[in-house]
């Protein structure tokens, strides 16, 4: 698979994060004690997760809706604040190195109603490494396009994003995360809408990332037996990690 490069630390980062280099030798995720709960809401949606992931590791969050997966990863990609205890990326906390995270939302959070084309909304992954001043590069162009090419949807990049199937869409948004030639990808039930076969190309796909060192943090539903499939595997419920060797 052909690594998907990115450019120099940003200039003028949007949104006026600062961008801070990793700290070495450290796990790619660790939670300590996490929990969060939503604007409005008296009780939080995930409790005292713990939780290590080392670089290279294909991990699975599984467990039934409502179970914290969601929560959890927007916490990682620090979209929802923490109410007590610690997230580290890279030895950082969130938005530290705000480049090498990726986070792909379930499809219903987007609107698909949104005048945009294919090529437009994936090259959005693109952003994140440039600043207020800059466009995007040739380098920039070339590397979505070979991201729609290893996903099947170069023939769409012109579409409206709203003419889309639901399993196209889907695979869009994982092209965008792609883009961003992130380290760390957070991905929210990437597998919905999608039939056996593209099913199966994904899974060719995450492994090739993980064996080029890429962290992969999975929230799904959809396996029977996650751990022929995943390097690790967090079973949640209720907000709240499941010990080892609980039943599925």
């Amino acid at each position: 698979m052909t690594a998907f490069h990115t450019h120099p630390d940003p200039i003028l980062p949007y949104g006026g994060r600062r961008h801070v280099h990793p700290h070495l030798f450290v796990q790619a995720l660790r939670l300590r004690e996490v929990s969060a709960r939503y604007p409005g809401s008296s009780a939080p949606a995930v409790r005292g997760v713990s939780l290590e992931i080392p670089e290279g590791t294909l991990a699975a969050l599984v467990g039934p809706n409502g179970a914290g997966k969601s929560t959890i990863l927007k916490a990682v990609a620090g979209l929802l604040p923490v109410s007590s205890g610690k997230v580290e990326v890279y030895g950082l906390s969130p938005g530290g190195c705000h480049h090498r995270t990726a986070y792909l939302p379930q499809r219903g959070e987007i609107d698909w109603r949104f005048p945009v084309s294919v090529e437009r909304m994936v090259l959005g992954g693109r952003f994140v490494h440039l600043g207020w001043f800059r466009w995007p590069r040739r380098s920039d162009f070339a590397i979505v396009q070979r991201v729609l090419e290893r996903l099947g949807l170069t023939a769409l990049a012109h579409r409206q994003i709203s003419e889309l199937s639901g399993g196209q869409q889907q695979r869009v948004l994982l092209a965008r995360a792609l883009a961003q030639g992130a380290d760390l990808l957070l991905l929210d039930e990437p597998f919905n809408n999608l039939d056996v076969e593209t099913r199966a190309d994904l899974r060719t796909l995450f492994a090739e990332l993980r064996n080029s060192k890429k962290t992969l943090l999975i929230a799904t539903h959809d396996f029977d037996r996650p751990e022929e499939e995943f390097d690790l595997v967090i079973r949640m419920r209720g907000g709240v990690c499941e010990p080892e060797g609980a039943p599925a």
